[in-house]
């Protein structure tokens, strides 16, 4: 660190804007005032990110050059979850681990709601386990024709998709997706009212305090019975809904809105992989990390 020859060049930290020299770095390439920062500062700044929910390219990123700064991890264990690899297959891994109990949850789902079917409709995990047989097809040969020659083989479809573990973890994807789902409509919700009620706060500004006071926790209430509502329609709908993509039928009309069905589930689980794990398991031993100058610090040059 150069110091510089007059006093009245000393920088000041873009965060707190104090001019202690001691603990100054240049994580980054911004020149000028704003090219110094405070170590703890940044820590601080960071930590303050990962509380917002931020994912791991904005907390090493800067704000202003957008460069990536340079973390240097003090543990062996802080390394390896930096790898997009290593977390991919940490995602992959608890996804599978959680779809075990979720199967298992949806079978007794299933038993408990199959009075709501007619007794001539079959529940199954897979649809083409109980329609599909070597000498038959679930679907014409012409849709057959347009679809990946790979998975038109009758064979295929017995072998791979009738074991057992297969549809288990079925079942399991289908109720970790409807979970997903039902959790992401709580928290959009959730936020359209508590939109609707700022703007309620706004329009009520001239009443007196404790007319104010009782009408939040009257908001309050309120929106909270309408949170549980509308989350518990959105429940009830979602489950029948998924529920009915596990009915039999022969019906190959059906069969795009079958498709459909396993397109959102697997939609909603990838969602939560990546929302709830791959990005969270970056966050691990985030104070463990320190970020490195690039730049020599030579306050002679402001």
């Amino acid at each position: 660190m150069i110091l510089p020859q007059n006093k009245n060049l000393y920088p000041t930290c873009r965060i707190c804007r104090s001019d202690e020299p001691n603990s100054f770095i240049a994580p980054c390439k911004c020149k000028g005032t704003v090219k110094y920062v405070h170590r703890t500062c940044l820590m601080q700044w960071r930590k303050r990110l990962v509380s917002n929910g931020s994912n791991r390219r904005e907390l090493d990123t800067c704000t202003l050059c957008n460069f990536r700064y340079i973390v240097k991890q003090n543990s062996k264990f802080g390394n390896v979850m930096t790898r997009l690899d290593i977390r991919f297959i940490i995602t992959c891994i608890i996804i599978l681990i959680m779809l075990l109990p979720s199967g298992y949850i949806m079978k007794l789902i299933i038993s408990l709601t199959s009075k709501l079917y007619l007794r001539d409709v079959e529940i199954n995990n897979v649809l083409v386990c109980s329609t599909l047989t070597k000498s038959s097809t679930i679907i014409s040969k012409d849709f057959y024709n347009s679809l990946i020659t790979t998975i038109s083989d009758k064979d295929f479809w017995i072998k791979v998709m009738c074991n057992d573990t297969i549809q288990h973890l079925c079942l399991g994807l289908f109720f970790l997706g409807s979970v997903s789902n039902i959790v992401t409509a709580y928290f959009v919700i959730d936020e359209l009212l508590d939109l609707f009620h700022q703007q309620q706060l706004q329009q009520q500004q001239h009443q007196q305090q404790q007319q104010q006071f009782l009408h939040d926790n009257f908001e309050n209430l309120n929106k909270k019975f309408i949170l549980w509502g509308c989350c518990a329609v959105v429940t009830s709908l979602w489950f029948h809904y998924s529920l009915s993509s596990l009915k039999v039928t022969t019906n190959q009309e059906e069969f795009p809105l079958l498709i459909l069905r396993w397109v959102t589930i697997s939609m909603a689980v990838l969602d939560f992989g990546l929302r709830r794990i791959f990005w969270q398991l970056s966050k691990i031993n985030f104070d463990d990390g320190e970020v490195l100058s690039i730049q020599k610090i030579d306050f002679n040059e402001l």
